[in-house]
This record gives structure tokens, C-alpha cells and sequence, in this order.
């Protein structure tokens, strides 16, 4: 794969995390604190409530996770090409 390409790649996979960032953020807003897990009435009816949100922020993160080790890859290639020594 060509310098080209992999710049090409590593940036778009850079603002694809920050765009996941910026998704989540109101999914983890919205969420606001939880219970203390001692009263276990009140924080089991919070993760009955959220249980969508929360589902949709490990969604994200799983995603976010692979656009992190893609963009993590070309930039130790951008690396090594710049500084071959």
C-alpha cells in the first residue's frame, strides 16, 4: 500500500474516532449518576431505564475500538517510514 493511502486511511480513521466521541457523548450525558449499589431497588430500576443507552455506548465503543487499532497501525507506519533508522 502506498505513503498515500496509508495517510489517506489513518486520517480517516482518526476523525471516524472522533465522530464516535461525539456520538457517545450525549448517550453518556443522558445516563446521568447512578444509585449507590447499596439501595439495589433504586439502581436496578436505573439500569432498567438506560438499558438502551447503555447498550448503544458498547456498540459505539466496539467500533470506536477498531477505528482505534486501524488508525494505531498506520501511524506506526507513518512512523517507520519517516524515520527508517
Amino acid at each position: 500500500m502506498s505513503d498515500l493511502n496509508v495517510r489517506r486511511w489513518t486520517g480517516a480513521f482518526g476523525l471516524a474516532i472522533v465522530a464516535l466521541l461525539l456520538i457517545e457523548f450525549p448517550f453518556r450525558v443522558a445516563l446521568g449518576v447512578p444509585p449507590l449499589l447499596e439501595d439495589t431497588a433504586r439502581y436496578a430500576d436505573y439500569v432498567t431505564k438506560t438499558s438502551g443507552s447503555i447498550l448503544t455506548i458498547i456498540v459505539i465503543d466496539i467500533f470506536m475500538m477498531a477505528c482505534i487499532l486501524v488508525f494505531l497501525a498506520g501511524f506506526r507506519r507513518l512512523i517507520q517510514v519517516a524515520r527508517a533508522d
